[in-house]
């Protein structure tokens, strides 16, 4: 019971109340951050704007190429913000990574096929596209297998595949999983044929010749 002021004869807490209560109000701050977890919902926010960005970037690339007898060379996304004049007016800004606020990485491996690479914070944390991100959006008519990255394997940029962290022994990076041509489909071969014998980023190209069929 709160002890009485003697000037006002009012209640007041004591030492003990309050802190009693602070005590339990720290308990339900950290059970709502716990539930809650605002950091991961940050990240999924973010994740939710780079899923947004890569549409946009997409719908834009579809709309030059109804112009054009390509799609725009990979220098256009060299930089992200105001979109240069090779790439004007089907695209005002060229959206930046909400993090790193770099701009996401661009390919053209063919005249008519791209592909756009993200890195979400939260999903796909288990995979990999080429080492480039783990998240793509691509053209209708290329697709980009993702690999699976085993727990405790660390992804070391196919730029400087022989690389290891300073200090660290060197640890396999990545599981490269065996592809095959299946009636022009590339799929995983899963012990149905031997050969031939490809990884997920030339073999949509490779089944595209009867030839290739696995066997």
């Amino acid at each position: 019971m709160g002890r009485k002021n003697s000037s006002t004869g009012r209640e007041g807490f004591t030492l003990i109340e309050f802190i009693s209560v602070l005590a339990i109000l720290s308990v339900l701050i950290i059970a709502l951050l716990t539930v809650f977890k605002p950091q991961t919902q940050l990240l999924k926010s973010k994740d939710a704007r780079r899923k947004a960005d890569l549409s946009v970037i997409s719908k834009a690339l579809e709309d030059y190429l109804n112009d054009n007898p390509c799609y725009p060379e990979e220098s256009i996304f060299a930089s992200c913000g105001p979109a240069n004049t090779g790439f004007s007016p089907y695209l005002k800004i060229i959206p930046c990574d909400p993090i790193t606020k770099k701009p996401y990485l661009y390919e053209r491996p063919e005249c008519q096929k791209y592909v756009i690479f993200a890195d979400l914070g939260v999903e796909n944390q288990n995979i990999t596209y080429s080492g480039k991100g783990n998240y793509v959006v691509t053209s209708t008519n290329y697709r980009l297998n993702p690999i699976i990255i085993e727990a405790g394997e660390e992804i070391i940029p196919p730029s400087d595949p022989t690389a290891t962290p300073i200090g660290s022994t060197p640890i396999p990076t990545l599981i490269m999983q065996p592809y095959g041509c299946f009636s022009g489909v590339c799929e995983l071969r899963n012990d149905r044929c031997t050969t031939p014998n490809y990884d997920a980023l030339d073999c949509h190209d490779k089944c595209i010749d009867p030839a290739n069929e696995c066997k």
